[in-house]
């Protein structure tokens, strides 16, 4: 049981138990360096850090969980520099090393989502001109609009219906196909958590914006620990400053573009802490 006297000065935002989560980690990252140096070699390779963790096995030797099983093994190569009553250390791969390899990991995420995502939406179809894609827009336009009047006009389908049939039709519509969806475990019932990650990770890029990567997402929260990038007064003293991280981030990851801003910087430590407390009791 955390003692909840283990608070830190400056750190009062945090719950005990993440506070032990945090050194868990800091203290496995430098622990990993004298076990497996070889994490630095891997990463140069192109290695991911759940990939580290999955070639090495270390979740099963060091019996925690993938969250801070991954996050030692990014705390390995960055190192820690100061807070949480741990003694800070270098890490295995120097900053300017560090930042180069990461924007390549970036870049070769970008490719692989990019070919995941080419790969949907009936691009067969696409690419042989055939079904809806053989039509120009205007003749898709034309077919839409003939088979809604036509329907309108006959009074058939949906368009027989007052308002409060159709509003009642679309409540006991909703409420027979979610239970039966449920019970066969079918649509989104049917979908695991990875699949469903996967969802919201094509709806993300579907919406023009970058997808946070395991990586950047650490590299934030480890930020947010050192005391330049804290606030020194005012009401927000000692907790992150969002816009310098954000500014660190878009400079380094995102080739100065407007990527990252202080409220999507909030909303992302904010369900990170989260993660490392829920994953406590892994």
């Amino acid at each position: 049981m955390v003692d909840l006297d283990s608070k830190i000065k400056g750190y009062e935002d945090l719950s005990p138990e993440q506070i032990s989560a945090i050194r868990r980690t800091i203290r496995l990252g430098f622990t990993l360096q004298h076990d497996y140096p070889e994490v630095a070699e891997l990463y140069k390779q192109g290695s991911t850090q759940r990939e580290i963790v999955e070639i090495l096995g270390l979740q099963l030797k060091y019996d925690v969980s993938r969250r801070i099983i991954e996050n030692a093994v990014g705390r390995a190569l960055v190192g820690h520099s100061e807070g949480f009553d741990v003694k800070s250390y270098e890490g295995l791969l120097p900053p300017e090393e560090r930042e180069k390899l990461a924007r390549a990991h970036r870049q070769e995420c970008g490719i692989k989502s990019g070919a995941l995502y080419g790969a949907l939406g009936g691009k067969k179809l696409y690419e042989e001109g055939r079904g809806v894609h053989a039509f120009t827009r205007e003749e898709r336009k034309v077919v839409g609009r003939r088979g809604g009047n036509k329907l309108y006009t006959n009074r058939k389908g949906a368009h027989s219906m007052t308002s409060e049939e159709l509003s009642d039709a679309g409540r006991r519509g909703g409420n027979i196909s979610g239970l039966k969806n449920y019970q066969e475990k079918v649509g989104i019932h049917g979908r695991t958590s990875e699949q469903m990650n996967q969802d919201s990770l094509k709806g993300v890029v579907s919406r023009g914006c970058i997808p946070w990567s395991k990586d950047e997402a650490e590299y934030a929260y480890s930020l947010s620990q050192t005391s330049q990038y804290q606030c020194n007064n005012g009401a927000n003293k000692g907790k992150s400053n969002n816009k310098k991280i954000a500014e660190t981030l878009n400079n380094e990851l995102h080739d100065g573009q407007l990527i990252r801003t202080p409220k999507s910087i909030e909303a992302k430590l904010f369900r990170y802490r989260e993660s490392l407390e829920d994953n406590i009791s892994d």
